[in-house]
């Protein structure tokens, strides 16, 4: 696993506990550059395991996929401790969980004031985000100089948020923010 550069582990139903063993393995693994945990059940408590791991900053992590894994508000608060410090982690997909406004908030905070490598985030079809997320998401969209491509469909964000977000970014070069506004929109990969 050493010289190993991406773990694929899709839809494996690992639990918590099998990332805590897994985690164990990732400690001193400094050569996995992605990660994807995708369609599992690890849970906030597998979210945990990983992220005492990333808070090493042995690891060089730049993907990490951890869409439908039955994450929550909880596990998002140990994954905004790590983006803290980390400067490593450039991708994370997030899509499918039960992240809430909460944890947007959470990201966001940690997004705008301290991480300097995130270039792409998708939070989409997390139907527990609403509305009262978006003045979060638009002060991390204009402090924060990274972030490249945020992935927001199929939350409950009214059409109106939606305009406001497409105008924060209106003066970012290059930045895509995926919406329901235009329904052929491709997410980028999830």
């Amino acid at each position: 696993m050493r010289k190993c550069k991406g773990l694929y582990l899709t839809g494996n139903r690992f639990s918590s506990q099998s990332i805590s063993i897994l985690s164990d393995a990732l400690y001193d693994n400094s050569t996995l550059i992605e990660l994807d945990l995708s369609d599992n059940h690890i849970s906030d408590t597998g979210v945990k395991f990983l992220m005492e791991v990333l808070l090493t900053n042995k690891s060089n992590l730049k993907k990490l996929h951890l869409g439908s894994n039955n994450i929550s508000d909880h596990g998002i608060k140990y994954l905004s401790d790590v983006l803290k410090v980390n400067s490593s982690l450039t991708y994370l997909m997030l899509n499918r969980n039960r992240i809430g406004n909460t944890g947007v908030y959470l990201l966001s905070n940690v997004l705008a004031l301290h991480n300097i490598s995130l270039e792409a985030l998708s939070l989409s079809s997390n139907s527990l985000i609403m509305d009262s997320s978006i003045d979060s998401l638009i002060i991390m969209l204009t402090h924060n100089r990274t972030l490249k491509e945020l992935d927001i469909k199929c939350c409950n964000i009214s059409e109106i948020n939606i305009q406001r977000l497409q105008q924060t970014i209106n003066d970012k070069n290059d930045f895509k923010l995926y919406t329901d506004r235009y329904r052929n929109n491709n997410c980028f990969i999830s």
